[in-house]
């Protein structure tokens, strides 16, 4: 009972700091990633650029709109975030990237914590490599 008690104040924490613009600590339920992009690119890509790890295809023109959130996610942390499940990103330092993700594709073996939003190449670099906070989004 206790734990479930500590469950649920940690839940109501996430959303009353998400209204406020704050973002939690990293706790069992969420955790600290180093946040990267990548483009649909061969020189960035495994196999087809425009096919991710669990088959769906990127369209260009929806990515460029800004209709397409899907990141990559490491594979350490591919058991608790499967590909297929939604993320909630927070990133205090760059708020315009916050917000929640599909898990479509996993990164490099190389690759630890991290996680790789799918960006279209007309956006530039719109933000520099940073940590922010991951959970599974409700």
């Amino acid at each position: 009972m206790i734990k479930f008690i500590k469950v649920v104040l940690l839940v109501a924490a996430m959303f009353v700091c998400d209204a406020i613009g704050k973002t939690v600590p990293p706790t069992e339920a969420s955790h600290s990633v180093r946040v990267t992009y990548y483009n649909p690119d061969p020189r960035q890509c495994f196999g087809d650029p425009l096919v991710t790890a669990d088959g769906s295809k990127i369209s260009l023109t929806k990515l460029k709109q800004g209709k397409l959130k899907w990141i990559a996610i490491s594979r350490d942390l591919k058991k608790i975030y499967p590909l297929g499940s939604r993320v909630k990103v927070v990133s205090e330092k760059f708020p315009k990237i916050s917000g929640t993700y599909e898990v479509h594709d996993v990164m490099g073996p190389r690759a630890r914590s991290s996680i790789d939003i799918l960006l279209h190449k007309s956006h530039g670099h719109l933000f520099p490599v940073h940590n922010a906070i991951i959970r599974k989004a409700i």
